[in-house]
């Protein structure tokens, strides 16, 4: 078995985000939403199946009209609830909230294994998660206040990958994507550059030659087709458990050996795709250019001084920000993503 050395701090951050609770923590836009008791539209508890898994979700439909355009919202990498709560931040509240306002059905809903929904299986990847995003799309179809040629998906983080290799794989079905920060690049590429923007946050500067024993790593991951074989070589590597159990799942090895390219070359459905400048988990640059070049037709933008999270954030900061800043959303990102998606069912 080949051995290997890491002699730089590995950070296997995925694409997951701590999802710590705190009372005291100030978040304005959600309790704006929530104080609102005159809101024009109403929200339904829903349930829907992709085989032997329940999803659990809200459906928010619009008080007045009826054949609205309708999204489905997909969360990113991790134990995400349908609001894709993060230390109580909750923008896919306020993205429903915002669409249903300007006439869309909006579906948001638990990920398998969280909160009201089913568990999947260890082996589940983004594979199983798109199709369950399809599933939500089908129910969609189903609900008489929805005009059926006009339904699309909004992902975030895993949740963009998720809405590209759907309008990829079901262009008859999928009228439309906005991708929120998602990888556009190789798994292995992108985590070799979350670690570098990682590390840049703390103040390190790594180069490719600093970076070359993690890019090692992750494809012997790749390579080594022997779980156990693998997971004895990386705890003698002194990886902490978490780590090792990580490296060696199933969603993991997916993600890093995942290359989206030819899914991309595959969308000819509107898309808009948008990057924080700040962004330490999907890199702004990389990424955005990847899409410009492999879709040309989508519009793209990129956000000065928003993180992953598309909040306000001074410069190159930690994941810890993500917490201490009582922003959720940018308003600008809100109103770009509402007034693109008008703008697209319109044509």
């Amino acid at each position: 078995m080949k051995r290997l050395s890491i002699t730089l701090p590995l950070i296997i951050a995925m694409l997951t985000n701590a999802m710590a609770q705190n009372n005291s923590y100030d978040r304005p836009q959600e309790a704006a939403i929530e104080a609102d008791v005159n809101k024009p539209y109403n929200s339904e508890d829903v349930t829907f199946t992709n085989g032997a898994v329940t999803l659990a979700g809200t459906l928010t439909i619009p008080k007045t009209g009826s054949n609205f355009p309708a999204v489905v919202l997909v969360v990113g990498s991790g134990p995400h609830d349908r609001d894709e709560t993060i230390f109580e931040h909750k923008p896919f509240l306020l993205l429903a909230d915002a669409l249903s306002r300007q006439g869309f059905v909006v579906l948001r809903y638990d990920k398998r294994g969280v909160g009201s929904s089913t568990p999947g299986t260890p082996d589940d990847t983004s594979v199983q998660l798109a199709e369950d995003a399809m599933a939500a799309l089908r129910y969609l179809q189903t609900r008489p206040e929805v005009d059926a040629r006009h339904i699309g998906i909004v992902g975030h983080s895993e949740g963009g990958s998720i809405a590209m290799m759907n309008a990829s794989a079901h262009p008859d079905e999928v009228a439309f994507i906005v991708s929120m920060a998602g990888p556009a690049i190789k798994g292995v590429d992108l985590m070799v550059e979350q670690n570098r923007l990682i590390l840049l946050s703390q103040g390190i500067e790594a180069n490719d030659l600093m970076l070359q024993p993690v890019r090692n790593l992750y494809e012997f991951v790749l390579a080594e087709e022997d779980t156990e074989a693998l997971r004895t070589q990386l705890s003698e590597m002194m990886l902490s458990e978490n780590d090792v159990n990580i490296l060696c799942s199933p969603a993991y090895r997916h993600l890093l050996q995942y290359d989206p390219t030819e899914d991309l070359k595959r969308v000819h459905c509107p898309m808009l795709a948008i990057n924080g400048v700040h962004d330490i988990q999907v890199s702004c640059k990389t990424n955005l250019d990847a899409i410009t070049r492999l879709v040309p037709h989508a519009t793209v933008k990129a956000y000065e001084n928003l993180n992953h999270l598309f909040q306000t954030t001074d410069g190159w900061q930690g994941i810890d920000s993500y917490a201490s800043t009582s922003e959720t959303l940018a308003p600008q990102v809100i109103n770009d993503i509402v007034t693109w998606l008008q703008s697209t069912v319109k044509q």
